[in-house]
C-alpha cells in the first residue's frame, strides 16, 4: 500500500471489484494504494454527498453536471498530451520545458478531481476557471479523506514541480528527470484520474437510482454551453468544445462517468496533434506517437 509505483506495470491484474462494488473501470492504482476499508468509507461518504446533490434533480443540475464531467474528461486528455510531450522532450534532451508540462498536467488533474466533487459549487460556471491554488487545496483536502500519507506525497510532488518550473523560468537551468521520478509522477497522475473516475461512477449510479422512474427530458442549457465554449477567454470561441459538448448531450441526456465520455470524436480532437508516419519519416514518427493510455485507459 501507498507505494505509488504501480501504474507503470500494465501486466498486473487490474481489479474492478472492491469496496463491495463492481466498477465499470479496471483500476490500475486506486485499490492498490488506498486500503479497502478506507475505500468503503469514502464510497459511503461520497454517496451521501451525491444524494444531497441529486435531490430535486432538474434541467439546471443536469446541464451543470454534464458540463462538469465533459470538462473533467477533456482535462484528462490534456494531461495525457502534456505527459507525452514531456516524454518526447526528455528523450530529445530538452528538459528545460519538461517542468512546465508536468506541472500543468498535474494541475489539470487537480481540476479534474475538483469538477467531480459535489461539495465544490458550480457557482454559475466559475468552477471551470478554478485557480491553481484553489484547485490544489481542494484536491489535497479530498485526498486527506482517503489517506493522509498519500495526500502528503501528492503535495510534495506538486511543490517539487512548482519549484522546478520557477527554477527553469528564472534561471534557464536544465532540470533532469530520472526514471524513478517519472514512475512516481505517472503513478500519482494515474491515482488522481482514478479518483475522478471513482467519483463519476458513484455519481452516475446514484443519479440513475434517483431518476430512473421519472419521464423527464433533460437538455444542455445554452448558458452552460457558452461557459464551456468560452473557457479560456471571453473573446475566443472554441468551436470544437461547442460541437463536442452538444453531441455528447444528445448521446447521453444525463451525465455519464468519465470512461463513457471517452468517445472517439472527443479523444481525436485532443490527441490529433501527434503526427503519423505519413507526416515524417519512420524514425521521426516513432518519437511522436504518444501513449494515450499512459494514465487512463483511453480507447
Amino acid at each position: 500500500m501507498n507505494s505509488l509505483h504501480i501504474a507503470a506495470d500494465h501486466t498486473r491484474a487490474q481489479p474492478n471489484v472492491f469496496a463491495n462494488k463492481t466498477w465499470q473501470y479496471q483500476f490500475r492504482e486506486l485499490p492498490f494504494v488506498i486500503e479497502e476499508k478506507r475505500l468503503k468509507k469514502m464510497t459511503q461518504k461520497y454517496q451521501v454527498h451525491c444524494e444531497k446533490t441529486i435531490q430535486h434533480w432538474n434541467k439546471e443540475k443536469n446541464s451543470e453536471w454534464t458540463c462538469r464531467f465533459f470538462s473533467a474528461a477533456k482535462l484528462i486528455l490534456s494531461a495525457t498530451s502534456h505527459i507525452n510531450t514531456a516524454n518526447v522532450i526528455e528523450d530529445k534532451n530538452l528538459q528545460i520545458t519538461s517542468p512546465y508540462l508536468r506541472y500543468y498536467a498535474l494541475l489539470s488533474l487537480f481540476r479534474t478531481v475538483c469538477y467531480t466533487l459535489p461539495e465544490t459549487k458550480w457557482d454559475d460556471g466559475k468552477l471551470i476557471r478554478l485557480s491553481h491554488d484553489n484547485a490544489a487545496k481542494l484536491t489535497f483536502s479530498y485526498l486527506e479523506k482517503f489517506d493522509d500519507d498519500v495526500a502528503k506525497k501528492v503535495k510534495a510532488l506538486f511543490k517539487e514541480l512548482k519549484n522546478k518550473r520557477e527554477l527553469t523560468a528564472y534561471n534557464g537551468c536544465l532540470v533532469e528527470t530520472d526514471l524513478t521520478e517519472n514512475a512516481r509522477f505517472l503513478s500519482i497522475c494515474c491515482l488522481l484520474v482514478e479518483m475522478a473516475q471513482f467519483n463519476s461512477e458513484l455519481f452516475e449510479v446514484a443519479l440513475f437510482k434517483n431518476t430512473k422512474n421519472e419521464q423527464k427530458e433533460f437538455s444542455l442549457l445554452e448558458s452552460d454551453l457558452d461557459k464551456i465554449a468560452f473557457f479560456q477567454t471571453e473573446n475566443y470561441l472554441s468551436d470544437g468544445d461547442n460541437y463536442q459538448l452538444c453531441s455528447l448531450a444528445k448521446k447521453h441526456p444525463q451525465p455519464k462517468n468519465l470512461m463513457v465520455l471517452m468517445a472517439n470524436g472527443h479523444i481525436d480532437a485532443r490527441l490529433n496533434w501527434w503526427v503519423g508516419q505519413d507526416d515524417f519519416n519512420e524514425h521521426s514518427a516513432e518519437h511522436f506517437l504518444g501513449n494515450r493510455r499512459i494514465i487512463f485507459d483511453v480507447p
